[in-house]
């Protein structure tokens, strides 16, 4: 049976390969790291019969705020992804 739970440290994340290199690494290095400063929250598809084999994921931003308005002591702490282009 299918189910979905928010990603945890018991899912593979290593394994898993959506074929787009971006949003691999996003799962692999980035999901947890914003999901504990509450950024976003990811979660996954797993088969019950393999809960730790990640089938599909998704990922669920918390907040969306313009940095222009975030006072300057706090700019730091925005991860790189959230930070303006320009």
């Amino acid at each position: 049976m299918l189910k979905i739970e928010e990603l945890s440290q018991k899912h593979d994340r290593v394994k898993f390969d959506c074929g787009v290199q971006e949003l691999n690494r996003y799962l692999k290095n980035i999901a947890r790291q914003h999901l504990v400063k509450g950024i976003s929250r990811s979660f996954v598809l797993i088969e019950e019969k393999q809960p730790e084999a990640i089938l599909v994921f998704s990922l669920w931003p918390s907040v969306k705020f313009m940095q222009k308005y975030c006072p300057e002591n706090l700019q730091k702490n925005i991860p790189q992804e959230f930070q303006p282009l320009n």
